[in-house]
């Protein structure tokens, strides 16, 4: 029944915008038919064609600025592959937003800038493996942090901790110089969050809400 009326009103549309052609064609022909020695058919006649060619006109005009709003576009969509990792990789909604999915979202953004900034694109990879890459590096660097005790003094995660957690996730081997990479990242965060990294090993509270903003 839905696709009835659907059509039914594509129908109308349609005779709809056609008389208005007709009506406006008519109307360019009525006025030139009492200036210019043109009959009523003549006079229609040569108002769609003028409203044919107005038409095509403007057509080509927005022809012509249109690639400039598609490189507005084009840039648009390079920030925002170029951007952060968004937080939907990590939760869904509040609920889900952990202390342990939130470090994973904050390792894993500070791992992919500092990839995408040693990354000289010599190598086969792109954007997207390397945002691959930074978010299993992230899931080892925080399972890593999940291992402490929580009587420790200070936190660091190391290249070799990496590499065994990447192990134990079944990971295939990563390079030695993308485990440094990730594991200097990582501790960069893990000292600006220390005291909230702290609280969360000791009290075991990876699954509660992270009280952050």
């Amino acid at each position: 029944m839905q696709a009835i009326l659907q059509l039914v009103l594509l129908i109308l549309l349609i005779l709809i915008s056609l008389a208005l052609v007709i009506g406006v064609s008519l109307g360019i022909g009525w006025v030139l038919k009492l200036i210019l020695p043109f009959s009523l058919f003549e006079g229609t006649v040569v108002g769609m064609v003028a409203a044919f060619v107005t038409w095509t006109i403007w057509h080509r005009v927005f022809g012509l600025l249109s690639p400039f709003a598609g490189e507005d576009d084009e840039d648009d969509e390079e920030e925002e592959e170029e951007g952060e990792i968004p937080e939907s990789r990590f939760w869904k909604d509040r609920t889900e937003k952990t202390w342990e999915n939130w470090f994973r979202y904050v390792f894993a953004n500070t791992i992919y800038e500092e990839l995408a900034d040693s990354w000289d694109g010599s190598e086969d990879t792109n954007e997207r493996t390397l945002q691959e890459q930074a978010i299993r590096l992230a899931d080892a660097a925080v399972e890593g942090l999940k291992g402490k005790s929580p009587f420790t003094k200070r936190l660091r995660i190391s290249p070799d901790t990496l590499k065994h957690e990447l192990a134990r996730m079944g990971q295939l081997p990563y390079h030695h110089k993308i485990l440094v990479t990730a594991a200097d990242a990582a501790n960069a965060e893990v000292e600006d969050w220390e005291d909230e990294l702290k609280e969360v090993i000791r009290e075991r509270s990876w699954g509660e809400p992270a009280e952050v903003d």
